[in-house]
């Protein structure tokens, strides 16, 4: 049985969150802000010659807590390659943060990670990748949907 008030699921860390619960937290949840914290962006411009470049997307979250305020960074590493050489790398860090009334329930963000994260992020970051290939005078990227990881 699954615990289905913030006390409970705070007394069994190891089971998770139930959909219950879940949903009782995303609806007292306040997002405050969304902010970009860095931004770095490289190429290597001898090795764009025309050729198709592969690109991944890589992705990695971290969530903190300061009483009733909890930030989570989201880092987002897009990386190119034409036959195994480095063409191209973007890496944006944006910070939500978020009020919430009550104490958050063990398991929450790692679901919430999941579900919403990269929902509320990606539009953020696919018009980072345009603007920025853009200034760089390379091919404007702006969409990553297939890119592995997106």
């Amino acid at each position: 049985m699954m615990p289905e008030t913030l006390e409970a699921a705070q007394a069994t860390e190891a089971e998770p969150i139930s959909p219950a619960l879940y949903q009782q937290t995303l609806e007292r949840l306040t997002l405050q802000t969304i902010c970009l914290d860095c931004v770095k962006a490289s190429c290597e411009r001898e090795h764009f010659d025309g050729q198709e470049t592969s690109l991944a997307l890589t992705t990695t979250a971290e969530d903190r807590q300061d009483g009733e305020r909890y930030s989570m960074f989201m880092t987002y590493l897009l990386r190119g390659r034409q036959d195994k050489e480095f063409t191209l790398e973007v890496e944006a860090t944006y910070r939500l943060v978020f009020r919430a009334p009550a104490p958050i329930p063990p398991g929450f963000f790692e679901v919430f990670r999941e579900l919403n994260l990269r929902m509320i992020k990606m539009p953020y970051f696919r018009e980072l990748l345009a603007s920025t290939t853009g200034r760089m005078e390379l091919p404007t990227l702006t969409s990553p949907r297939g890119i592995c990881g997106a």
